[in-house]
């Protein structure tokens, strides 16, 4: 959703050679399924990418909501629910960039779970974070 992250730049693509969807803190809902489904099927799409980015608004808002105990309702609230895993693996008070990188992991877990190929066909997916501040991706270890 953010866009300070230039996905076409940060892998020295050009416009409309990536299929991008975005989402505030890379959530995941049947939209999004829905999405990467159609990237796949229709597209022709073969690997999927799940980027987080430091410095994530989302997911420090749901430490904050974890930490005082008060969760936003509606479409805001579904976010957190998404990301509050994340958060209890890590750690309250680990680093918001190991919740980061720790969301990235369950993401792509989540979808390789999801999406359903036609065919049989094989799906790569895996999780990088780019840095806001050096413009570098940095794949999860």
């Amino acid at each position: 959703m953010d866009g300070r992250v230039p996905v076409e730049a940060a892998f020295d693509q050009d416009v409309g050679a990536v299929a991008v969807i975005r989402s505030a803190g890379h959530t995941l809902d049947r939209a999004m399924l829905g999405s990467v489904d159609v990237a796949v099927t229709v597209l022709n799409v073969n690997a999927v990418l799940v980027l987080g980015h430091t410095d994530c608004a989302a997911v420090r808002e749901t430490v904050d909501a974890l930490r005082s105990g008060h969760r936003p309702d509606g479409a805001a609230g579904h976010v957190i629910e998404q990301i509050a895993p994340a958060v209890r693996e890590a750690g309250e008070h680990a680093p918001v960039d190991e919740i980061i990188r720790q969301h990235v992991r369950l993401t792509v877990e989540r979808l390789r779970r999801s999406v359903h190929l036609p065919h049989g066909d094989t799906m790569a997916v895996a999780g990088a974070v780019y840095d806001l501040d050096t413009g570098r991706v940095s794949p999860l270890d």
